[in-house]
């Protein structure tokens, strides 16, 4: 959990892994460990804004007011993590970070039941927030991998509210027409990364199954553009 908190992404990566599995096959006796794992969620979404606005408007603009974590003597722009340029990004403050999370999430609340109530009224608007996040309108090359970053960790999120749809169907209520308006935009919006459309299509699914629907009814000219 240290690690993951304060290192970099590609590390923070191998230890949402390793946390996972740990806590799959130690259970219960782990369970008093899943909690600090559900709170570094929550946190890296209340950060999720603030990290598109580091990479997308003080990359674009050149800003220089969030450092990476190491500040080599010949600086590139902050928030262009060229490789070989020897800036790492934190694992606070990544894209990636965010993908993997969601799929970690849904398992663990299969595995501990009780902590779904005590933690899904707080995370669940935290994640709505974030799937509305719009993201820059026009990508500068050198982001482009940074905006299909972006659009993962969005739709993987998607995924995940939509995968509560049916047992969480209360706490959602409220949030139908923002996470409707969400994958519509995510739809004008997505990469054309194929494998993100194709989750993001099986989302729109899922929605269309239930009584949640009606959230897309104000968007039906939207959805009938062929573009």
């Amino acid at each position: 959990m240290q690690v993951l908190t304060t290192d970099n992404e590609e590390n923070g990566l191998i230890c949402i892994r390793i946390i996972f599995d740990l806590l799959r096959n130690f259970r219960p006796t782990l369970e008093t460990e899943v909690q600090p794992f559900l709170d570094f969620v929550c946190k890296i979404y209340q950060n999720f804004r603030l990290t598109v606005s580091h990479f997308f408007e003080n990359a674009a603009a050149g800003g220089e007011d969030v450092k990476p974590m190491d500040t080599s003597s010949d600086q590139a722009l902050a928030g262009t993590t060229y490789a070989g340029s020897g800036q790492l990004n934190p694992s606070t403050r990544s894209f990636k970070i965010v993908t993997e999370s969601p799929l970690v999430v849904m398992f663990l609340f299969q595995l501990y039941g009780r902590l779904v109530q005590t933690n899904i009224p707080h995370l669940l608007p935290l994640m709505v927030a974030a799937i509305s996040v719009p993201g820059p309108e026009k990508v500068p090359p050198h982001l482009k991998t940074q905006f299909i970053e972006l659009k993962g960790a969005q739709v993987k999120t998607v995924s995940f509210l939509t995968y509560l749809l049916k047992s969480c169907a209360d706490y959602i209520r409220p949030h139908e027409e923002s996470i409707c308006k969400s994958i519509v935009n995510l739809l004008v919006t997505c990469s054309d990364s194929v494998s993100i459309r194709k989750e993001l299509l099986v989302s729109l699914k899922h929605v269309l199954g239930t009584d949640f629907k009606r959230g897309l009814f104000p968007l039906i000219d939207t959805l009938l553009e062929e573009r």
